[in-house]
C-alpha cells in the first residue's frame, strides 16, 4: 500500500500556498519573485519529506530520454508560438504598422535586462513550485485512490481550476470564452507533464520544461510592460487567439502521445500484439530473507496491476 505522506504533504502545501499568496504581494516582478521563492522552498521541502526519490538525479533509459526530449521540444514550441502571438498582438494594438511599433515608448536596455533576469527567476521558481505541488505530490496523492491515468487527470484538472479563477464578466462576454480556453490549456498542459512525471518519477524534467515554456510564453509581455499578467481572461481579442492556438497545439501533443502508446505493438506469428509490462522493485537490506524480499516485490507488482498496469512500482 502506498504511503500517506504525499497526500498529507499535498494538503499542507495547498493550505500554505493560499496563505502565502494572501500574505505576500505579487504586484511587481520583484515581489512575484520573492513570493515564488517562498512557495518553491516550501514545495521542495515537502517533496523531500514525502517523495524523496523524485529529487534524485535522472538516470533515464533510452525510452525515457525520448519522452523527455519529445515533451521538451513540443512544449517549448508551443511557448514560442504563444510568445510570438503576444508580440504580434502588441504590435497590432498600436495600429498594425512598424512605424507605430517604433514610435511606442519601449523600456530602456537596462530595464529590459532587469525584467529578463526577474522573469527567468520567476519562471524557474514557478516551475519548481507547481511541478512539486501538482505533478509530484498531486499525482502521488491521487494514486492512493485512483489508477495512474485518473490520477494524472485529477491533478491536471485541479491545476487548471487554480489557473482560471473567477473571470470578470463586466469586462465583456469574451472573458467567458477565454476562461474556458484557459481551463483547457492548463488541463492539457497538466496532462502532458503528468504523463512525463509518471514515466520518469522525477521532478527536474517537469520543472525545467515548465519553466522554459513560461519564459517563452510570457517574455514579450513581461519584457515590454515590466509586469506579470494579472489575468488570463482579459477580454482582448489577441489573448483569445493566443489561448485558442495554444489549446489546439497542446491537444495535438496529447493525441500524439496517446497514439504512440497505442501503436507500441509487437508482431508474433503475423499477429499484432500489444505489450505492456509491470514491475515491482524492492530495496533490500541484509536483515530480510529471500522469501520476504520476493513477497515484497510481488506485492508491489500487484499494486502496479491494480493501478492500471504497464508501470514500475518501487
Amino acid at each position: 500500500m502506498r504511503s500517506g505522506k504525499p497526500a498529507a504533504a499535498f494538503a499542507v502545501l495547498l493550505v500554505v500556498s493560499f496563505a502565502t499568496m494572501n500574505a505576500m504581494p505579487s504586484d511587481t516582478l520583484l515581489a512575484a519573485l520573492l513570493q515564488e521563492a517562498v512557495l518553491a522552498l516550501v514545495a521542495l521541502v515537502a517533496v523531500g519529506l514525502a517523495v524523496p526519490d523524485a529529487l534524485k538525479r535522472c538516470t533515464q533509459t533510452v525510452q525515457q530520454q525520448s519522452i523527455v526530449r519529445f515533451t521538451a521540444i513540443t512544449l517549448l514550441l508551443v511557448g514560442l508560438v504563444g510568445g510570438a502571438i503576444t508580440l504580434l498582438a502588441w504590435l497590432f494594438a498600436g495600429g498594425g504598422t512598424m512605424a507605430c511599433f517604433a514610435s511606442t515608448a519601449l523600456p530602456s536596455t537596462a530595464d529590459l535586462m532587469e525584467n529578463l533576469l526577474l522573469l527567468l527567476g520567476i519562471c524557474l521558481l514557478t516551475g519548481l513550485y507547481e511541478e512539486s505541488f501538482m505533478r509530484v505530490l498531486g499525482i502521488e496523492a491521487f494514486e492512493r485512490a485512483l489508477d495512474t491515468k485518473r490520477a494524472i487527470l485529477a491533478s491536471a484538472a485541479l491545476f487548471a481550476l487554480l489557473h482560471v479563477g473567477a473571470p470578470d464578466v463586466s469586462v465583456g462576454q469574451l472573458v467567458l470564452l477565454q476562461a474556458a480556453l484557459k481551463f483547457g490549456q492548463a488541463l492539457l498542459f497538466g496532462v502532458i507533464l503528468g504523463a512525463l512525471y509518471v514515466r520518469t518519477r522525477r521532478l527536474w524534467p517537469c520543472a525545467f520544461i515548465h519553466a522554459g515554456f513560461d519564459v517563452l510564453y510570457m517574455a514579450p509581455n513581461v519584457l515590454l510592460t515590466g509586469t506579470m499578467p494579472e489575468t488570463y481572461a482579459s477580454g482582448a481579442v489577441g489573448d483569445t487567439v493566443l489561448l485558442a492556438v495554444s489549446v489546439l497545439m497542446l491537444a495535438g501533443i496529447v493525441l500524439k502521445i496517446r497514439k504512440e502508446i497505442a501503436d507500441y505493438v509487437l508482431t508474433y506469428q503475423r499477429q499484432r500484439v500489444s505489450v505492456t509490462a509491470t514491475f515491482g522493485f524492492v530495496y533490500c537490506d541484509e536483515k530480510q530473507t529471500m522469501k520476504e524480499r520476493i513477497a515484497l516485490a510481488d506485492s508491489r507488482l500487484n499494486q502496479g496491476k491494480e493501478k492500471g498496469k504497464n508501470q514500475v512500482v518501487n
